[in-house]
Formats: structure tokens, sequence, C-alpha cells
């Protein structure tokens, strides 16, 4: 942006305001409070370890990294940090990124899609226009064989939901359902291989205690590719015993032997938690009751220091003063709470209530959600400045893309969590049938493209039936994929449903594709009983 000055009609006041140049590639959320940063603390170790390893990259030899931690330990900044010092020390490197989302588990190759929308971000076409302009770019500048054009183009159409016309939206519909997983598989994994080898790259998946069965399927099969080319294949995820995410460690060993790496990131010790606070509030000294406080409080957990502060600073239990800062002990008391959602409420009712409202909206939404999307669950054309920049401004969203529309996120999974738990149940329910129509009023190509959302949204809303049609696409969908496990899951849901409102003839049918579901996976026993 450039800084300029207008003149409003009628009115000798100047406006300060800015010209927009260019379309960032990758908006991001600005870090820390307002006015107020901090380097990275307690990292420094790992940040060299990753360093390190883009170095062998560099030299030809690729590398997997699974970088590990709970919620708000840091792992997002440690590789922001990475990312940042490789722009600025590494001339060429290309960094591509995709997220799964929780909305998103059931949903096949969802983060795929999600670094293939980023990757195109710059192209002003639609998304269809600038997938396929990518690829022939590729075939131009000699990335691409023909023979590759051709495997990798119905993956990608696949994985994008965009149709590149007959025979190729007809080709799969013959197939079984494993040798389409496989040309899926096959074709992404040709895609990421040709776009390594163009430059050194950084292929970062995130979130993956979130990923549906075919992402980290094929998330493992790039973990074969590794060693041959120029590329650091980082997993991030959260422990979670009770996912499949637990394997990837021995994955990678069986997968990349010598090339691996897991990078686990502990909570930051006291002194380091206390360098932190010092470097937020930019002060050599603070009370020691705040301190106290806050280092018990935190828990050396990053995220949860820099909540705590936003809340105090926004009760005004802390306020800075010429001598420095000043603890109010009677506020104090009253906010220092047990708990981030206990804080993350305190902060949201602080807000105005339209923009409190429009806040919990959005978190019924998912983690990330297209603006247009929030704009007409709160039942607007287009949502004001002054109700999305005071969000905005207090850190509880940030714009997270800018293409094909733009996409919003809450600054941590955390904060949208806390304020789904903090709605009433009949409010969720209302918020969620809403937002279901919301969606199928978008355009016929969106709503195919939303049936995972339309099918959560309809059964957490006061109308849960209407989330069958969804269901059935999906698992569908999921089937011919030879995503199993998705689809036996879909199924199940919608037969569920199809039997509390008595519908007989579609629970048959439903059970009699969730046999064939069965039997595409082997399991003759549970085929032979549906």
């Amino acid at each position: 942006c450039t800084p300029i000055t207008l003149t409003a009609a009628g009115e000798d006041r100047r406006i300060d305001a800015h010209r927009v140049d260019r379309r960032l590639r990758h908006p991001q959320k600005t870090r820390g409070l307002p006015g107020m940063s901090s380097p990275m603390i307690g990292r420094d170790l790992e940040l060299a370890e990753l360093r390190r390893l883009f170095d062998q990259v560099q030299h030809g030899q690729g590398q997997l990294v699974l970088v590990t931690g709970e919620p708000g330990i840091g792992k997002t900044r440690l590789l922001d940090e990475l990312h940042a010092r490789l722009r600025h020390d590494a001339a060429g490197v290309q960094w591509l990124a995709g997220r799964c989302q929780e909305m998103g588990a059931s949903s096949s190759f969802w983060p795929m899609r999600d670094l293939l929308r980023s990757l195109v971000a710059q192209r002003d076409d639609d998304e269809q226009s600038a997938v396929l302009g990518l690829v022939e770019w590729m075939v131009e500048s000699g990335v691409l064989s023909l023979t590759q054009r051709a495997a990798i183009l119905p993956a990608l159409a696949y994985v994008s939901g965009i149709r590149l016309g007959d025979p190729w939206d007809t080709r799969h519909t013959d197939m079984e359902p494993e040798a389409v997983r496989t040309e899926v598989v096959d074709g992404l994994r040709c895609f990421v291989s040709a776009l390594a080898r163009q430059r050194p790259t950084v292929l970062v998946l995130e979130d993956l205690h979130w990923a549906d069965t075919l992402s980290l399927d094929l998330f493992i099969q790039l973990m074969d590719d590794v060693a041959d080319l120029p590329l650091l294949l980082v997993g991030v995820y959260r422990p979670d015993a009770q996912h499949r995410v637990r394997q990837m460690p021995t994955a990678a060993a069986q997968h990349c032997p010598g090339c691996w790496l897991e990078l686990p990131l502990r909570r930051l010790a006291p002194a380091q938690t206390r360098q932190l606070l010092h470097n937020l509030l930019a002060a050599d000294a603070l009370p020691a009751v705040l301190e106290e406080h806050l280092l018990a409080q935190s828990a050396g957990n990053p995220l949860y220091l820099e909540e705590s502060v936003r809340n105090m600073l926004e009760s005004q239990a802390l306020v800075r003063s010429e001598d420095g800062w000043i603890v109010d002990p009677p506020t104090l008391s009253a906010e220092l709470a047990d708990s981030l959602h206990i804080i993350m409420s305190a902060r949201v009712d602080r807000l105005a209530p339209a923009c409190r409202d429009l806040l919990r909206q959005m978190a019924v939404l998912g983690q990330r959600f297209p603006l247009s999307l929030a704009a007409a669950l709160y039942g607007v054309d287009f949502l004001p400045a002054d109700l999305l920049d005071p969000l905005v401004e207090h850190g509880f969203i940030y714009q997270e893309r800018s293409y094909p529309e733009p996409v919003f996120a809450f600054a941590h999974a955390l904060i949208q969590q806390s304020l789904y738990r903090n709605l009433l149940e009949k409010q969720r329910r209302a918020l969620h049938g809403a937002a279901a129509a919301a969606l199928e009023n978008r355009t016929p190509h969106a709503v195919t493209d939303a049936v995972v959302a339309l099918s959560h949204h309809w059964e957490e809303s006061a109308d849960p039936a209407r989330a069958v049609p969804y269901l059935l696409q999906a698992a569908e969908k999921a089937r011919l994929a030879y995503a199993n496990d998705e689809a036996v899951t879909y199924y199940q849901r919608a037969r569920s449903l199809q039997e509390k409102v008595g519908d007989r003839k579609g629970a048959a049918r439903t059970w009699m594709a969730l046999g064939l579901t069965y039997l595409n996976a082997h399991d003759y026993g549970r085929s032979q009983a549906a």
C-alpha cells in the first residue's frame, strides 16, 4: 500500500488513507499485541535445526520434519520465523503451505486443495482458469512433460473440484475406487515433485491432527520421494493418541530413514516466559505480583500468556503510566482466570454488542470462513468496516487469503472453540441452520463443493434430517476415492438420521451402500452383515 491524503467532499478536513498497489499473495495475521511485539523466545535450537535441514535441501538432500506440540505452544510461529529467515537468506526458495481444518477432517485431500488455492492466488482468473494456466505454464517452461501433464490434470481437477470437460471429467466414472485413489495420489506426488525440482522447496502441511485419511496417505507417500528431491517436507500437528497422526514417526522411520526428524516443542521455561512478558510490555522491570500471576497462569504456553496480557490491558487491570506499568490489585484478582476459555469470554464481552454478535456467529462457521458467508449469516451483503475492523484490531480474526474470495480465520483454533462453547444450544442450532441456508444460496458449483460443510451445519441445526442428501453425496464421493473410512462415517450418520425420521426405504438404500463400501474395503464380514 502507498500512503495518501484525501479530502472529504464538502469538508475542509483531510483524511489519511492508503492506496492498494497490489494484492498480497498470502495475507497474514499480525502477531503480538497492538503496538507491542517480541522476538521469538525459547526456540533458537529448533529454528537452527530447521535451518540446518534446509541447508541440506539446498545441497540436494531432501528432509522430513515433524513439528509437534500442544495448542498455543508456537508451532506456526516457529515456521513463520523460518519462512522469514529463508526469504531473507535463501534467494529463490519456494514456500508451499496447506492447512487442514476441523470441519474438513472427512473431506478428501483438503490440505492439498488449500495449497493449490494458495499457489494460484496471484492469478486474476477464476480458479479453473488459474489451475489450468499454472499447469500449462509448467509445461511451457519445461517443468512438466506432456505425459506428466496427463497424470497431473485429473488429480488437480479432483482435488480442486474444477471441470476440464469430457473426456477428463468422465474418466473416473467407470474406474474402481481404489484405482481412482491411486491415480489421484500419484498425480499429486508428480505435481509436488515437479514443483520441487524447479528450486529448493518447503512444503508445510499444518494441523495434521485434523487430516482426512487420504491426506495422511499422501503425506506418507510423499515421504518416499523426499530423499530424491530438494524438498523440506514439514508436517505440523498436535500429539493425539486417538488419531492416526500418532503413527507419523513410525511411518517416517520406514519411508525415509536417515533423512527425517521429529521436533517436539516444549513449554517455555519460567525465565523464557518472563522474557516474553517483558518483551510484550516493552519493560525492563515489572511488578512482581504481575510476573508471579502471569507465569503461573500461562504455565509456559505463549498463547495463554499473550491472551492473558490482552485481557488485563482491555480490563485495565494493567495500565501504563509515565513510571511504567501499574497493576490494579482488585481488578487483577477479578480478571485472573484459570483457563483460556474464561479469559476469552471476558475479552469478547468487552466488544461492542454488534461486533460481539458477529464474532460469535463467525465461530459457528469454523476456524476459517469466506467473508461473504459471514456477511450472509449476519444478514447483509457486505460487512461494514466498523464491524469487521475491531475484530481484526483486537486480534480475534485476520485475513488469511484474498483469492478466489476473501477468507478470514480466527487467530487461533482455541479462540474459535472458546467462542463456540459459550453459545447456548438454541443459539448454536439456529446459527447452524442459518449457515446451511446461506451456503445453499451460493452458486451450484459452490454448493457441490460444500457438501461436507452443509452436512455438518444441517446436522447441528434444529432440522438435522436436511443433512441426509449432503451426507450421501459426501459418502459417495469418498467411496469413489477409496476413502472407505470417511464413506462409512458419512453413510452411518445418514442412516441414523433416516431411521430417526422413519425413512425406512432410505435407510435400507443407505445400508446397501454401506455394504458396498465395506466390500470395497475387503471387510467381508461387515459387508455381509450390512
